[in-house]
């Protein structure tokens, strides 16, 4: 019996161990939901968000160790909606950045939450449009909607499983609802500024 306790001892200690690893990764992502939220929104306003940029790289530094560590149990799981917002986050930097985008290895994310955040960006860069719009940046917000456009043609049609990929019909659903919008958007400034010249 004593041996069947130190078996016993040793897993409680080990989902213990565990237990505090994802407790610890559930703070993490609450962090990297927040910086990353506000990075997004400072690029949109065209404000310094360089900051919050740093801030998750360093926190998803912090957590990609341990979710590695309980993937046994909990796998990425518990940490899909920081990492989804980190990645959209990483993909606007590059995008307003003109730089290459980052590919899930490079950021360190699996697949299905990449193409998950893929899909997030699309309504972001909808409200960079519209600040260009407002600024009467006619260059900027036709190079966005562009950009929007071959981003959504490239996500539709996409099926995966929901336990693979959660809730990407929605997003793609909700993408073709913002194509449509920006490109109202666009044509109604053109018309406006058609009409006062």
């Amino acid at each position: 019996m004593d041996q069947y306790r130190a078996i016993v001892d040793n897993v409680i200690s080990s989902l213990e161990n565990y237990d505090q690893k994802r407790e610890e990764t559930i703070r993490l992502v609450r962090k990297l939901n927040r910086a990353s939220g506000r990075g997004i929104s400072k690029i949109v306003r065209e404000e310094e968000y360089e900051g919050y940029l740093t801030e998750s790289r360093a926190i998803i530094s912090e957590l990609l160790p341990l979710i590695n560590e309980i993937s046994p149990i909990t796998s990425w799981g518990i940490t899909t909606s920081g990492t989804e917002e980190y990645v959209e986050f990483e993909l606007l930097h590059a995008i307003i950045s003109k730089n290459e985008l980052p590919g899930p290895e490079a950021l360190q994310i699996p697949p299905w939450i990449w193409i998950s955040g893929l899909g997030d960006v699309i309504g972001e860069l909808r409200r960079y449009m519209l600040a260009m719009l407002i600024k009467n940046d006619m260059t900027t917000s036709k190079e966005i909607l562009t950009l929007i456009q071959d981003l959504y043609d490239t996500i539709v049609g996409l099926e995966f499983s929901k336990s693979m990929v959660p809730n990407l019909r929605r997003k793609i659903d909700v993408a073709r609802g913002l194509v449509d919008r920006c490109e109202s958007d666009y044509a109604n400034a053109v018309v406006h500024k058609q009409s006062k010249s």
